[in-house]
């Protein structure tokens, strides 16, 4: 039809899944996959990565089970046989934008929703600085506690590069297939580079580098609030008049979302 897939946009997404990030990571994984089965279901399965499907194959007399990756890390595949070509799709956008809510989303923490697997806090820790490479728009909340605090530009290659706790920032990934550690920090201080032993990458450092090996626009959102439901203000859910009293703050994200999309 001559259309050319120009904004992705991701707001409070859990591309990493929820897992490992904000109070999930203190629960044991069993558990999780109890409470997600009985009272939420297979969404929830595979938004904590434990939806890895059986399928019995005869290969020999005795049919062998091999188990199949969870549905975040196959979305980061082209599944040519099945004809579902998610990178192909994602790559084609001329330009990949994530909102990311710094702290207080219980849902989403920052870390998934910024495709940074090693910032696993809900609220926002002392470590967290910026990027220094980063573009700060709002250095204060506003009255109602909000502030679109930094913009950054990334990718696999060109890594975050933080003048202190460079280790939150940064993306360490196993070549399975040479066992060599790929140190992927840019950092031009090599005494500030972490020695980290040979390991298995974790299925959130797989979708993080996989995901990174685009270009991607974070745009980092801070809400001042007593209680952790960012996710619902960043997006200014109003429903009812009690989330509208609840996250009219939100607006001023809405817009800014707005003014992204119709920008040249």
């Amino acid at each position: 039809a001559g259309l050319k897939p120009r904004q992705f946009i991701s707001i409070a997404s859990p591309h990493l899944g929820c897992r490992k990030f904000g109070w999930n990571r203190f629960v044991p994984h069993f558990l999780l996959e109890i409470i997600a089965k009985i009272w939420i279901g297979r969404t929830a399965l595979q938004l904590l990565l434990l939806d890895k499907e059986k399928v019995e194959c005869s290969l020999s007399e005795n049919a062998t089970e091999r188990y199949l990756r969870p549905l975040l890390v196959r979305m980061t595949e082209n599944d040519s046989e099945n004809h579902l070509f998610f990178v192909s799709a994602l790559k084609s956008f001329e330009q990949r934008v994530l909102y990311a809510n710094a702290q207080n989303d219980f849902l989403v923490p920052f870390g998934t929703a910024a495709l940074i697997p090693k910032v696993r806090h809900l609220y926002l820790h002392p470590a967290l600085s910026p990027p220094s490479e980063h573009q700060e728009l709002e250095p204060k909340h506003d009255r109602n506690g909000v502030r679109i605090w930094f913009e950054h530009l990334f990718s696999k290659a060109d890594n975050f590069n933080a003048e202190k706790h460079q280790h939150w920032w940064k993306l360490d990934f196993v070549d399975e297939e040479s066992e060599d550690l790929m140190d992927l920090n840019i950092s031009n201080n090599p005494s500030s580079e972490l020695t980290i032993p040979r390991r298995k990458n974790t299925e959130e450092e797989i979708i993080a580098f996989r995901l990174r090996d685009f270009t991607w626009r974070l745009i980092c959102i801070d809400f001042r609030m007593a209680l952790p439901f960012a996710h619902n203000r960043i997006l200014a859910v109003s429903r009812n008049l009690f989330f509208r009293w609840m996250n009219w703050p939100g607006e001023r994200v809405v817009e800014h979302i707005a003014d992204l999309l119709i920008s040249d």
